[in-house]
């Protein structure tokens, strides 16, 4: 989990090469933060409680913001490869996310995503996804979706 204390935000954080691998929840929970970059890591095989997704950013009554994901594979989670959900029964903010060059594979969506702003998420390549389209999209304000390549 990625978060900062109550109402202050983890600021600055990197992680390159993680391997997270047979999580119960979340291969990576990102809630209340201010810069993160996750590059070339695995978040493979979650399972167990759901939502079981690679990463989840879901920041609570918090923000997450300026988040880059790069260069990961997403594979046989039971869940989304990646769900962002700031869910409108709170003040959850979710913006200014990239979500470039990644390999997503074997899960529900690509990319389940609500309430999110300022989100680019594109020259991703997408493998046997269960269900179409691979991102599924609600109130995704200045979001630029296209081009992913893969089914």
């Amino acid at each position: 989990i990625l978060s900062g204390s109550a109402g202050v935000s983890s600021k600055t954080i990197t992680l390159k090469r993680i391997v997270s691998n047979n999580n119960r929840r979340q291969g990576l929970s990102i809630l209340r933060v201010n810069g993160v970059t996750v590059d070339s890591c695995k978040f493979m095989n979650t399972n167990g409680t759901p939502p079981q997704d690679g990463i989840d950013i879901e920041p609570d009554n918090d923000t997450a913001q300026n988040v880059t994901i790069t260069n990961c594979e997403f594979g046989y989670n039971v869940g989304n490869g990646m769900e962002m959900n700031a869910k409108r029964t709170t003040s959850a903010v979710i913006r200014n996310i990239t979500v470039q060059y990644n390999y997503i594979h074997h899960s529900k969506y690509a990319g389940y995503i609500q309430h999110v702003d300022n989100l680019i998420f594109n020259n991703n390549t997408f493998d046997e996804i269960q269900f179409g389209p691979p991102l599924k999209t609600n109130d995704c304000v200045g979001c630029t979706l296209t081009p992913n390549t893969g089914s």
